[in-house]
């Protein structure tokens, strides 16, 4: 009976035995050189998970392992700290993928957008043209060319499409139109009250269709479509200028999207307007104490201060609330300042169809090599289709890159 016992408990204990062990080395090697192996806390050696046919578990996060592994912590777990390791001596180098390229195991990583697992094997394949981007485990594709993805606090340039309740929709260059809520928008005169029945009668007085507005993303919803709102005095409706549309992806972030394109040895002095969901405005320029919407008064006279007028965009005077609204350009646009917006808009046209990262340093560089191969700004007998010609802009564009390169 004793014995009978005895094997029972035998075959008991033999049974709760975790299907793999925690194997460590006898030396520390300088780092961990598989995805399995992990430090063991408050030891200097390495650690493995070892099956006991002899096989590494590929996942040391097993929920079932850590059960039988004491010696790991869930803050072991939840940070794969051999990768975070392993990244100084991996190379920075961006790796592309096309579509139906094998990226990564199944095993080891976790896909996600832009990639899919293939029927034939465990691997996680690209399912579009793009780079590919990883977070710990998780690995994906981000496309190369796209909409626009709206963040919170992002400056955009968009067009009305529709005027509704309390609402306007605004294309942004998204999956979807964005909102632009009645009560999120500057009321003329400054007043500060909230919006009546009276305010929406008169939406199409502020908006209406086809007008082009600046402003800033405010929320974001679950459909991932956003809401904008209009409040700082630097935002509202355009006027004076041209919209030139680029990638999103080109678009870099700056310290300031409102940017003062001016050098007097190229005879530039315009205004731009970098939208991150690619639209950019440019327009004539204001002077620093002037609002851009009225030929007269300023700032002093409506009785608002420079801090008052500072935007998450950049800082300065902004425009005349009392003007904000107005459908009518200045009725002094000179052809001088046509052909300078005609130059800039140009050399942003070329920037985007050689995939060029466009800042407002970029815009400027190769609007100064276009008066070297093409002449002028304020020329009057311009070649008006020179931007469309390969062997001019691709020498233009090779001096851009070749001066970006000397200057790092």
């Amino acid at each position: 009976m004793a014995t009978g016992a005895a094997a029972s408990m035998a075959s008991t204990s033999a049974d709760a035995l975790p299907p793999f062990i925690v194997k460590a080395s006898s030396s520390r090697p300088l780092k961990p050189n598989t995805q399995s192996q992990r430090w063991l806390k408050g030891s200097n050696t390495a650690a493995r998970l070892v099956h006991y046919s002899g096989e590494v578990h590929p996942a040391s996060s097993s929920s079932r392992i850590s059960k039988y592994a004491p010696t790991f912590t869930k803050d072991d777990m939840d940070v794969d700290q051999d990768d975070m390791d392993a990244g100084d001596d991996q190379d920075d180098d961006v790796k592309i993928a096309v579509a139906g390229t094998s990226i990564a195991s199944s095993h080891v990583f976790m896909k996600g957008h832009g990639t899919f697992l293939s029927t034939n094997s465990d691997e996680i394949l690209s399912s579009m043209c793009g780079t590919v981007e990883r977070v710990n485990k998780l690995i994906s594709v981000r496309p190369a060319r796209s909409r626009y993805a709206a963040e919170v606090g992002d400056l955009v340039i968009g067009r009305i499409t529709e005027v509704g309740p309390k609402r306007w929709k605004v294309d942004i260059n998204a999956k979807t139109d964005s909102a632009l809520q009645l009560s999120s928008i500057n009321l003329p005169g400054g007043i500060q009250r909230r919006k009546v029945e009276s305010d929406e009668l008169q939406m199409r007085n502020f908006f209406q269709e086809n007008d082009l507005l600046v402003a800033e993303v405010q929320m974001m919803f679950q459909d991932n479509s956003s809401a904008l709102h209009t409040r700082s005095l630097r935002y509202g409706k355009l006027k004076n200028g041209v919209l030139v549309t680029a990638s999103p992806n080109l678009i870099q972030r700056l310290k300031s999207h409102f940017v003062h394109l001016r050098n007097d040895d190229l005879s530039l002095n315009v205004d731009l307007i970098i939208g991150l969901n690619g639209y950019i405005w440019i327009a004539k320029h204001f002077p620093y104490n002037q609002p851009s919407n009225s030929s007269s008064g300023g700032a002093a006279s409506s009785g608002i201060n420079s801090e008052q007028q500072k935007g998450l965009a950049g800082s300065g005077v902004g425009m005349d609330i009392d003007a904000t609204y107005s459908d009518q350009n200045d009725p002094d646009l000179s052809p001088e300042l046509r052909r300078q917006i005609q130059r800039v808009a140009k050399c942003i046209h070329i920037l985007d169809a050689y995939h060029h990262p466009i800042s407002d340093n970029t815009i400027l560089t190769l609007v100064s090599i276009s008066v070297a191969y093409v002449g002028p700004i304020l020329q009057q007998h311009e070649q008006q289709d020179w931007h469309r010609d390969p062997n001019l802009t691709i020498l233009m564009v090779e001096q851009l890159r070749a001066g970006a390169t000397l200057s790092e």
